[in-house]
């Protein structure tokens, strides 16, 4: 698993667990921008559906560094096996860690108000989720220091209704190693990299705003 999975299979899952509150997608912009979620909502919604509440999220993340040993540092799995051979695999595992920060903007205030008690009564200090790819077994991520930042109304006169929730989260999760087999390694970038969430984008997927 790459940190760059883990943080769109985190969103993708943050999503759908939320997802009575219509959140657009997720975009990932160092200088969190809030105005890179306006291309795909115009772009995605038509005229009579922009006016209705939605939610979007602007995510960015820091460096990687070790994480919590909650996986061993070899891996045996049936699941894991070479077609070509038929035979079991094992795989090292490498614990690792990343904070993502960011803001879950709304165009209304009581929707993103919602919301936010939902958080504090879901996301309390730690969380756990499965998370699936492709063809691999299911791993855990685990969510932990979950810190809230500050509700923000922006200046209605340039933004109208938009206010936004800062939240940050650690991600711990496993670095998948295979040794003597870069055949097999190569296989398993390619199942992993086939298997990225749909609402969850580069803001490079959506154009550059100014």
């Amino acid at each position: 698993m790459y940190t760059s999975v883990a943080i769109e299979q985190f969103f993708s899952k943050f999503q759908e667990q939320f997802e009575a509150y219509n959140f657009v997608g997720a975009v990932y912009d160092p200088k969190m921008n809030f105005s890179k979620l306006k291309p795909y909502i115009l772009n995605t919604q038509d005229d009579e559906d922009r006016d209705k509440a939605w939610m979007g999220i602007i995510y960015t993340r820091q460096a990687v560094s070790n994480g919590e040993p909650f996986y061993r540092k070899w891996v045996l799995h049936e699941d894991f096996y070479d077609e070509e051979t038929g035979k079991v695999l094992a795989y090292k595992c490498s614990q690792c860690s990343c904070e993502v920060n960011f803001l879950i903007v709304s165009n209304e205030l009581m929707h993103l108000e919602a919301l936010e008690n939902e958080l504090h009564w879901f996301y309390d200090g730690r969380y756990e989720m499965k998370i699936a790819l492709n063809k691999l077994p299911e791993f855990k991520l685990d969510i932990s220091d979950i810190t809230y930042g500050e509700f923000t109304k922006y200046d209605s006169d340039e933004y109208g209704k938009l206010c936004s929730l800062g939240m940050a989260v650690r991600l711990n999760y496993p670095i998948l190693l295979r040794d003597n087999d870069m055949t097999v390694i190569k296989r398993i970038n390619y199942l992993i990299g086939q298997n990225l969430p749909d609402n969850v984008f580069y803001s490079s997927q959506i154009g550059e705003s100014t």
